[in-house]
């Protein structure tokens, strides 16, 4: 019987670590447009046109249903890249669709502006996809390390 009771106490224990780990990482992340507004605050952008989530799903290939809080903006003359995408998402599955959709997307702008804007291609190939808890940002900026540390303050 004594047994039975020290396996329900350390199956009981797992179970709570693991809840608590679970609502702890969901609890890191900002608002997605509280992220979106502090990094316009901070970073230089030409006029970025706000996307909504079907737009922001169309862009990147992705289901809808897998854009929890979200809030981006391109330029949307295409003379420039800059883009700030912040997706906040509900697990790990989806974030880490996500993750590839935004490097995906990097690299079709990478062959877009190529030919199009040569003179844009640093901003593209400086551009990274940060992650915390169940939110990926995306930043095409003139200052990829200016936006790092920006988004590394946000995130505090």
């Amino acid at each position: 019987m004594r047994g039975i009771k020290q396996k329900f106490a350390f199956v009981l224990i797992i179970a709570l670590v693991i809840f608590l780990a679970a609502c702890t990482q969901q609890a890191e992340i900002k608002p997605a447009q509280a992220v979106y507004d502090t990094l316009l605050e901070k970073l230089p952008f030409e006029e970025l046109t706000l996307l909504d989530t079907a737009q922001t799903a169309l862009l990147l290939e992705l289901d809808e249903g897998m854009l929890g809080d979200t809030a981006a903006g391109l330029d949307a003359s295409r003379y420039t890249p800059e883009a700030v995408i912040v997706i906040n998402t509900k697990n790990q599955a989806d974030l880490d669709a996500i993750t590839q959709a935004l490097k995906a997307y990097k690299g079709r702008l990478l062959e877009e502006y190529r030919g199009y804007r040569p003179d844009e291609m640093f901003k593209i190939e400086d551009a990274k996809v940060f992650t915390k808890g169940f939110q990926a940002v995306f930043v095409i900026s003139k200052d990829a390390s200016l936006a790092e540390q920006a988004l590394k303050d946000i995130q505090k």
